[in-house]
C-alpha cells in the first residue's frame, strides 16, 4: 500500500491519499481517507434521571445542535480518562460513578477515529466550566421525553449526539446493553 500525506493540522486532522488493495483484488489508487483524533462521549445523568446536554451554535454545521460533554483525547490518553477530564473541563462536574457503553466510528470509509461513551452518575460540581471551545454553550438537564422531542422533531443532530441520545432513551427504557444484547 502506498501512501502519501496530503494536509496534516496537528492534533485535529491528517488526510491522506493512498493505493488500496481491497479483499476481493481490485486496487484503487486515489482513496482518500482522514485520521481525526478518538473521542470520548458522556452521558451525564443526574439523580432525577435526566441526561445533561450541551445547546449552542455549531460552525461546522451552521446551526443550533445539542452535544454530549466530551472531546478528543490526548494522545496516549485512555477513554476513561479523556471522559472524566472532559466532562470536568465542559461543565465543572465530576461523577462517582462511570460505566463504558460503546465505541463506535463515525465513518467506517473515511475516518480513522473511534468515539468512546461512557455513562457518568453521581455527579457534583467541582469547578467551573473551563472548555476553551470555539462556541458558546448552554448547560440543560432533559428528561426522557424532551431529549426524545430534541431527536426526532428538532434540527438534525450531529451523529455522536444522536446515538448518545438514543443510549440514553435506551438506557431509561430499562433495555439491555453488551453481553445482554440479543444478538
Amino acid at each position: 500500500m502506498r501512501r502519501r500525506e496530503l494536509l496534516r493540522r496537528d492534533p485535529w486532522l491528517t488526510v491522506y491519499e493512498e493505493t488500496v488493495v481491497l479483499p476481493d483484488g481490485r486496487r484503487i489508487d486515489d482513496y482518500h481517507r482522514m485520521e481525526l483524533q478518538d473521542t470520548a462521549v458522556i452521558l451525564a445523568i443526574d439523580d432525577q434521571g435526566r441526561l445533561l446536554v450541551q445547546e449552542g451554535y455549531r460552525h461546522g454545521v451552521g446551526a443550533l445542535c445539542l452535544a454530549l460533554p466530551g472531546g478528543a483525547l490526548e494522545p496516549g490518553e485512555a477513554p476513561l480518562d479523556g471522559g472524566r477530564r472532559e466532562l470536568m473541563e465542559e461543565t465543572g462536574l465530576s461523577a462517582e460513578h462511570w460505566r463504558p457503553l460503546l465505541t463506535t466510528v463515525s465513518h467506517a470509509n473515511y475516518f480513522g477515529n473511534r468515539d468512546h461513551f461512557f455513562v457518568a452518575t453521581g455527579l457534583s460540581r467541582t469547578a467551573a466550566p473551563q472548555s476553551g471551545d470555539l462556541e458558546a454553550v448552554t448547560l440543560r438537564f432533559l428528561d426522557p421525553a424532551e431529549v426524545g422531542r430534541w431527536l426526532y422533531s428538532g434540527p438534525t443532530q450531529p451523529l455522536g449526539c444522536a446515538t448518545g441520545l438514543l443510549l440514553y432513551l435506551r438506557l431509561v427504557e430499562g433495555r439491555p446493553f453488551g453481553g445482554d444484547a440479543p444478538r
